[in-house]
């Protein structure tokens, strides 16, 4: 005669613990980032373990980068200068040629006008060089 298995008894559940609820899963993820021209020493030494002379011609690559940065700069610096020695050149000439307006006009006998044209020049010469710039009120307003 064959014997039949028993089953186990189920288990009883302890009425203390809490009632099981659906699973939840958790990911985490992580990131690194970093900034410059130049990854972290760590790093450095991963790319040149992996590649032999990776980090050197990076570190090379990063000076020539800074270079070229430097050489931007310098020469925007120097436009900036000529373009202000460009600006005074200009104003000079403006200023002698009003000048010699008002001076012609008071040769002609328009003492009026002379006193107006010089009057009003040196009060836009005095805005901008106590503000430091053109003022907005005599800037084109764009609408």
């Amino acid at each position: 005669m064959k014997r039949r298995r028993r089953s186990a008894p189920p288990a009883k559940r302890n009425p203390a613990a809490p009632a099981p609820g659906p699973r939840t899963t958790v990911a985490a993820a992580v990131s690194r980032s970093y900034s410059g021209p130049l990854p972290p020493a760590t790093q450095l030494a991963e790319y040149d373990r992996v590649l032999p002379g990776a980090a050197e011609r990076i570190v090379s690559m990063a000076e020539g980068y800074a270079a070229h940065q430097q050489a931007l700069e310098m020469q925007a610096m120097q436009q900036e200068r000529s373009d202000r020695q460009w600006a005074r050149w200009i104003a000079a000439v403006v200023v002698f040629a009003v000048l010699l307006s008002c001076l012609y006009a008071l040769h002609l006998g328009y003492e009026d006008f002379a006193l107006s044209l010089g009057s009003w020049t040196i009060v836009a010469l005095a805005a901008v060089f106590v503000a430091g710039k053109v003022p907005d009120w005599v800037r084109k307003k764009e609408p």
